[in-house]
């Protein structure tokens, strides 16, 4: 992860195991059922703490069917602790798509209501996201990555 130094510190940072199942398909070389988020505590130059999780969950494949739930449970719990010192906010490749043939998690991820419960919040991200969108992004992709971030704002508010 990486952040803006001249604006955030960071005050704690770590490791955790979300999945843990050993087992390689036939010519793989890693083992997909062993899985970790990094993440990190920033304090804002205003004071303002927030933690970010980075995770990368296991696909689903014969010898990791159920692990995405096992991750996305370990990432709640994660993100539980993580909120008692302010928003959190979790990215990563979960390996399912939102509208995809595997089951979006959808009633796990919102039964954790962390923008619901700080609307503040919710505004502020898409405020700034626009804003850095606004920057980097090509006009007609800036279109598409606005309708997406109201989607999936409406569908927690």
């Amino acid at each position: 992860m990486a952040w803006r130094t001249d604006k955030w510190t960071a005050i704690n940072q770590g490791t955790t195991t979300v999945s843990y199942k050993e087992g390689k398909l036939p010519g793989q070389k890693v083992e997909w059922g062993i899985r970790y988020a990094n993440w990190v505590t920033l304090q804002g130059v205003d004071g303002h703490v927030i933690s970010v999780i980075s995770a990368h969950l296991a696909p689903d494949t014969e010898i990791t069917h159920g692990l995405q739930e096992v991750g996305i449970t370990n990432l709640g719990i994660l993100a539980n602790q993580l909120a008692a010192s302010g928003p959190v906010l979790m990215a990563g490749d979960m390996n399912f798509h939102y509208n995809g043939a595997l089951q979006y998690p959808r009633e796990l991820l919102t039964s954790y209501l962390m923008l619901r419960d700080r609307p503040e919040l919710g505004r502020s991200i898409r405020a700034e996201g626009r804003a850095t969108a606004k920057r980097f992004a090509w006009p007609r992709i800036l279109e598409g990555y606005e309708s997406v971030w109201e989607t999936a704002f409406a569908l927690t508010g």
